[in-house]
């Protein structure tokens, strides 16, 4: 009986993923053919020449994208299939890095923002401070439950 619910949810599964790929697929990918940018995944329709036919560009970040090709030299193609900032990349905000654990942070000798990991001190008093908050609640609690017990026997 389990198996039965197992191939249900994973058919379930099938469906959403062909689904969001037929919605995705209705713009056209890099170097496809187009008339107007709306027509692109990158909502850009150049002519690169003339003579040429006009052609959707590379995506840019946060736009749609399926391989890394498809994005700008220097992005990837991220986990939620739009294209990213890989570590050490040129970044504005932390939704620009590929990696979850990426943070969009200026690096000493640089005036521009990258894609980095924090560094271990950052983590290490992230990690101090919610210990400390932690046993400071567990302490107030303690306190606020010593003075209810005193308020009962008295």
């Amino acid at each position: 009986m389990r198996c039965i619910g197992f191939v249900k949810w994973f058919g379930v599964l099938l469906l959403l993923d062909s689904l969001v790929y037929k919605v995705t697929a209705l713009c056209r990918w890099s170097n496809e053919g187009c008339y107007e940018n709306e027509d692109c995944c990158s909502e850009s329709c150049e002519r690169a020449h003339e003579g040429a036919h006009k052609r959707c560009s590379k995506s840019e970040i946060n736009q749609p994208c399926y391989a890394d090709y498809m994005c700008e030299d220097g992005l990837q193609c991220g986990r939620k299939y739009k294209c990213c900032t890989p570590y050490w990349g040129i970044c504005n905000s932390n939704d620009e890095c590929c990696g979850s654990e990426h943070f969009c942070t200026f690096h000493k000798g640089f005036t521009y923002k990258r894609c980095l990991f924090p560094s271990s001190l950052a983590v290490k008093s992230r990690i101090d401070a919610t210990l400390f908050l932690v046993v400071m609640l567990f302490w107030v609690l303690q306190c606020i439950n010593y003075r209810t017990w005193l308020n009962i026997i008295m």
